[in-house]
């Protein structure tokens, strides 16, 4: 007996190159904002510029998409492939701007701050850099706190120019996906961290100057710069410097274990880092650490879903 001919539609190889797994979760992510904008703030005064801008967003990057999903030009593939590592920076700078229509800036620290008394009876941010401080062991610090800023770019062109970009798509989606849910975190449960929420009953100045109490050379000079011009009073708890760095870590492990070893040093002093130059409490850590396994997890499944959904590949 002859076999019916299949009715399901054909998918559309237009419509795969157009959008991307990345592409999906970056465009449900300004989506998720826009929600908490027209509905649990929709009544704040000024929260329409920011749903215009968030609109706007949408808008322009499915014009971008579209415009490039038949590109031959290598810049512009090279932009398209990157374009979510650039657009970090500007999603977590922008979580502060919604303190101001939810509770104001920073109000769990005080609860961060009594978990950390809590535990150690001391406040660890103050302690460990006031009493073992000196330019010396400040100056490695900076250097494992600097550590985060390379370690994305460095694993992600070593996926890429090896011409493994499977697995640099499955990278870039996932620690796009973490990125992404600590953000709208930021956004419904801020927290400003000891440098920028101050707390004078455990002696904590909060005046948001960075790397207070610190000295260095020429990772401190670096990091000072960038603090001063990246930072903002958002996002203390959980640590998503922890956290996705532990996603960067665990991709390593997995494609590139000679890279891992190198990089597990540098990794763990981060994670010291982020507490002795107060960045951030000490129950931050941890806390980081177990969405940073929970996001990793759920971000290789999501992608995968996504993979079989628009029909891509699963060669990882």
């Amino acid at each position: 007996m002859a076999e019916l001919p299949s009715l399901k539609r054909p998918e559309s190889p237009r419509m795969r190159k157009f959008l991307r797994p990345v592409d999906v979760i970056t465009i449900m992510y300004l989506g998720a904002v826009i929600f908490i904008s027209t509905t649990i703030l929709g009544r704040q005064p000024g929260i329409w510029r920011q749903l215009l801008y968030y609109t706007a967003g949408v808008f322009a990057l499915l014009l971008f998409l579209w415009r490039t999903r038949r590109t031959q030009n290598r810049a512009m593939l090279f932009l398209r492939s990157w374009y979510p590592l650039l657009l970090f920076g500007v999603f977590y700078r922008d979580t502060q701007s919604f303190h101001a229509f939810l509770l104001g800036m920073g109000p769990f620290d005080p609860l961060l701050a009594e978990a950390d008394q809590f535990i150690f009876g001391f406040q660890p941010s103050l302690f460990f850099s006031e009493t073992y401080g000196g330019i010396a062991v400040d100056e490695i610090f900076c250097a494992g706190y600097f550590f985060y800023y390379i370690l994305f770019p460095i694993l992600a062109l070593k996926l890429y120019f090896k011409r493994r970009r499977n697995q640099f798509a499955l990278f870039l989606f996932t620690v796009a996906f973490s990125f992404y849910c600590y953000y709208l975190i930021f956004i419904c449960v801020p927290s400003g961290g000891p440098t920028f929420f101050p707390n004078p009953a455990h002696g904590i100045p909060g005046d948001g100057t960075t790397l207070a109490g610190v000295e260095g050379l020429f990772f401190y000079e670096i990091l000072k710069v960038i603090l001063h011009t990246s930072e903002v009073g958002t996002g203390a708890f959980p640590s998503s410097h922890v956290g996705a760095g532990l996603v960067a870590m665990l991709f390593a492990f997995r494609f590139e274990r000679k890279l891992f070893w190198i990089f597990l040093a540098p990794a763990l002093l981060l994670m010291c880092a982020t507490v002795y130059l107060r960045e951030h409490y000490f129950i931050d850590v941890p806390a980081g650490l177990v969405t940073g396994a929970v996001f990793y997890s759920l971000g290789v499944r999501l992608k995968f879903v996504l993979d079989r959904r628009l029909g891509f590949p699963k060669n990882y």
